[in-house]
């Protein structure tokens, strides 16, 4: 099994250096990016693996992460996790499935690069734009997997966002026959949920439909901004007859 040593002796560095690096605190130490690369190469080649995943290997277990970022929605991280159980169950995955929450818009800081190593693989759930660009530059050592976003890096997994905002969009005029419309819409959104709401717009314009251009509700995608929107719209007098 591989040490730190072999890895020093591949890179040609010190063991401490090897040490900051896969520590993720390359940066604060002004460890140079081509030390910082050589030592990732030589981690790499001599197949090291930090000691806690070493004890999980050595047990027959692997440990699997969801990288959540703080504040996202709770609903669609109960459905995200009771769909990874039933996978785990269903296949007898021998593993440990960890939520491993982080602050938002913080995934590419040290404190959670340095974290990474101790998963066997991760689920990347809710990376902002910028982050996802930050470890495709630089990609960590465990294997990830995005969630709802395209990567040429990494293995992802999507769903069809503009197919799902217009058939959102048939749903209420076709289906319902529903033309008074209200939205409540993201101040801040993932480019997923941008990608929705466009092409729910584009199909209700397409419509002849824009009466929710007036009654846009912006909130914060919480349920304290999903509660405040609420309240706007209530006190607007004439509800729309959908939202």
């Amino acid at each position: 099994m591989a040490t730190l040593n072999d890895v020093a002796q591949a890179a040609g560095v010190s063991k401490s250096t090897v040490s900051i690096v896969i520590n993720g605190q390359a940066g604060p130490r002004k460890i140079p990016e081509a030390t910082q690369q050589k030592v990732m190469a030589a981690v790499r080649a001599v197949g090291y693996k930090p000691n806690l995943l070493s004890r999980r290997y050595a047990e027959g277990r692997d440990a699997l992460a969801l990288l959540w970022a703080t504040g996202t929605g709770i609903t669609i991280l109960a459905r995200v996790m009771e769909g990874a159980e039933q996978a785990i169950i269903a296949d007898k995955f021998n593993v440990d499935f960890i939520f491993a929450p982080y602050p938002r818009g913080q995934l590419g800081t040290p404190e959670v690069q340095a974290a990474l190593p101790v998963y066997s693989g991760a689920i990347l759930a809710t990376a902002e734009g910028h982050e996802l660009e930050l470890l495709e530059q630089k990609p960590p050592l465990t294997p990830l997997v995005v969630l709802d976003r395209h990567s040429e890096v990494f293995s992802s997994v999507t769903a069809d966002n503009q197919a799902a905002g217009r058939l959102a969009a048939e749903a209420l005029l076709l289906g319902e026959g529903l033309y008074d419309i209200g939205m409540l819409a993201l101040e801040k959104p993932c480019a997923a949920a941008q990608e929705r709401r466009s092409s729910f717009v584009k199909a209700c314009t397409e419509a002849g439909v824009t009466s929710f251009l007036q009654q846009t509700y912006w909130t914060s995608g919480t349920l304290e901004g999903g509660y405040s929107a609420g309240l706007r719209l209530a006190a607007e007098g004439a509800l729309p007859r959908a939202v």
